[in-house]
């Protein structure tokens, strides 16, 4: 017996160090989600094999780089061997991540789009040739996607809302995923997502004095609505999807669709609004060939809905 939990104890230990090593097997793989090069602007004082990381919009960093859980960012490098292959190293304690590029005729590369992996931990990142001439590192930390502790779906969809500022959610550490989203505050997450302009008209008077009134303004005057009533938007209404969907098709400028996608929205004036949502691939609807058009809008369906429409 005493041979046979030998060998076990040595199949273990072998898979275990299997595991480790492989850098297919990371616990949290880092995503390429473009091989799209990006470009970017060498910086100054640029060192042999130098690689530098920034967000999609942020400044080239080469130290004390921070990412958000699933948020994009960019890896680039400067001064190595020009056309030379490239491989860039992603390593935590649980193993690495490879993926491959080549340098244009400076030595430059900026490889589209990563991801960061799906829990939080230190990384290095390396970029060296495979000739191995020269490498540079830097530490990466990736931080929480988000402060709430109530989310168990759609998280992917609620960390961009909330790294974009489109919402703080419910509370400081709750999103309340499945609360129905409100007509006023409907128009505050399409204002804060579209960077919607002030405006001095006052357009219903049903919202006068409210949270939402300066978003309902905003909305209206960029032709997103037109209210519920004469004078009236029912800011504390629940949205429906079928509403939600001629709030998207309008904010989005949506085209038409001439197909008919689903069969419970037959007669509804909303559905030449669904069927554009369901072209433009935002929603899938709710079952086979349904939409659900009365149902009403959690706020983590939302965030999908808000999410596919900019992304």
């Amino acid at each position: 017996m005493s041979r046979m939990y030998r060998a076990v104890a040595i199949l273990f230990t072998a898979v275990l160090t299997l595991i480790a090593a492989s850098p297919t097997l990371a616990a949290d793989p880092i995503r390429r989600d473009s091989t799209t090069p990006q470009g970017s602007l060498e910086p100054a004082g640029v060192a042999t094999c130098d690689v530098r990381l920034s967000l999609v919009d942020g400044p080239l960093v080469d130290s004390d780089f921070s990412v958000r859980v699933y948020e994009p960012f960019i890896v680039s490098g400067f001064g190595y061997p020009p056309s030379a292959d490239v491989t860039i190293e992603f390593a935590d304690s649980f193993g690495s991540d490879l993926f491959d590029t080549t340098t244009d005729s400076a030595g430059e590369f900026g490889l589209g789009f990563y991801n960061a992996p799906g829990s939080e931990g230190d990384w290095l990142v390396s970029a060296y040739p495979t000739t191995l001439e020269c490498q540079d590192s830097i530490q990466m930390a990736v931080l929480a996607p988000y402060p709430f502790t109530d989310v168990d779906g759609f998280e992917f969809e609620i960390a961009w809302l909330y790294r974009e500022g489109i919402t703080g959610g419910c509370t400081a550490t709750r999103f309340c995923p499945t609360n129905p989203v409100t007509r006023g505050q409907m128009a505050a997450f399409l204002s804060r997502a579209l960077g919607l302009p002030g405006t001095g008209t006052d357009f219903f008077d049903d919202d006068d004095g409210t949270t939402f009134e300066g978003d309902i303004n905003r909305l209206a005057a960029a032709g997103i609505t037109g209210g519920c009533a004469t004078r009236r938007y029912c800011p504390n209404a629940k949205v429906t999807r079928d509403q939600m969907a001629s709030f998207l098709t309008r904010a989005f400028a949506l085209p038409p669709s001439g197909a008919d996608f689903f069969t419970d929205d037959e007669a509804n004036i909303h559905e030449g609004s669904i069927n554009a949502m369901a072209a433009a691939g935002i929603t899938g609807g709710c079952a086979v060939n349904r939409y659900c058009p009365s149902a009403n809008v959690t706020r983590e369906q939302m965030a999908a809905f808000l999410y596919r429409g900019f992304n």
